[in-house]
């Protein structure tokens, strides 16, 4: 193997390194979101009417409200 090949390879093993890496980040930041929302949505699912009340929101806004969707009226 000459120095170009050592070189390429090298090039592109950093270029899969860079790319697995930001995949795994991105596997890690969904996860967390995930996890983050399911935690959520069991608290407010946990809250008595009357807290979802004084929070402004009934309990079918649960679930736009954990996802981001929910507009008040």
């Amino acid at each position: 193997m000459n120095l170009y090949e050592a070189t390429q390879r090298h090039h592109n093993a950093a270029i899969w390194r860079t790319w697995l890496q930001a995949a795994l980040d991105r596997f890690a930041r969904a996860r967390a979101e995930r996890r983050r929302r399911a935690l959520d949505f069991q608290a407010l699912s946990e809250s008595t009417d009357r807290q979802l009340r004084d929070m402004g929101i009934s309990r079918a806004d649960v679930p736009s409200v954990v996802n981001g969707t929910y507009r008040s009226e």
